[in-house]
């Protein structure tokens, strides 16, 4: 019997009605304004009486006097300009440890990144194109402490087990890193010496990878990593939180 490949929807556990339809705290961090502002709006519809409150630039988010407002949820997107999701999930955590509890709403949904978003603390997964209906399922469940993960997501991921691409989408850990750099605009001698390693090396990498990817260019190695959603924004150094 298929299995997916990551932990998906997990049921609520047993709770009366009337806590499941609680007001909350619900913050909503996307640098695209508009389209926050229409799930803030439809879910104010859902969640009746809560406090939900858009952030459209991450660094505000975090710079909040969380003594007067604390979040039970935080819908969060990855890409975003200065300071990304994996940052904003970082730093949160930090913050207010497991009283929040965080959801990832992007448009990245490679198997790889949903993984990793997941290992660093988020509970919940969705595409952006998901249903308000699922959407407000999906609040409930990570609200209460269970991992959840849209269900196309999860059969997408199952499409991937069956399907052709699956064994050219599998990167080891340092041709990921190579192709990471890529994807950010680094060099072949400026990866080389990022990584510590030779730029011979990081050439043999990148012949790897696009054997994997089917083509035979570095522009179309990224390209193609792009398309794929499999490219993730490493900020320089300078940008990042401490």
């Amino acid at each position: 019997m298929a299995t997916s490949i990551i932990s998906t929807q997990e049921p609520i556990r047993s709770t009366s009605m009337s806590k499941i339809n609680d007001p909350m705290n619900i913050a909503i961090v996307d640098d695209h304004l508009l389209f926050a502002e229409l799930l803030q709006s439809n879910l104010s519809r859902s969640f009746k009486g809560s406090d939900i409150r858009v952030f459209s630039n991450p660094t505000n988010f975090l710079s909040s006097d969380f003594n007067q407002w604390k979040p039970e949820v935080l819908i969060c997107d990855l890409m975003m300009p200065d300071i990304d999701g994996m940052t904003v999930m970082r730093e949160i955590n930090k913050i207010l440890g497991k009283s929040c509890k965080i959801m990832i709403m992007s448009g990245i949904t490679d198997e790889a990144t949903v993984k990793r978003a997941m290992a660093k603390g988020a509970l919940g997964y969705v595409a952006k194109d998901v249903s308000v209906k699922e959407m407000v399922s999906a609040i409930r469940a990570v609200r209460e402490g269970n991992k959840y993960l849209s269900k196309e997501l999860n059969d997408h991921f199952l499409g991937q087990i069956f399907g052709e691409d699956q064994i050219s989408f599998h990167l080891a850990p340092k041709e990921n890193e190579v192709l990471q750099r890529f994807c950010s605009g680094s060099k072949p001698k400026e990866i080389a010496e990022e990584m510590n390693i030779s730029i011979h090396t990081v050439n043999q990498y990148s012949k790897m990878i696009m054997k994997k990817f089917k083509v035979n260019r570095t522009t179309d190695m990224v390209l193609f990593a792009i398309r794929k959603g499999l490219c993730i924004p490493r900020l320089p150094a300078s940008k990042a939180l401490s």
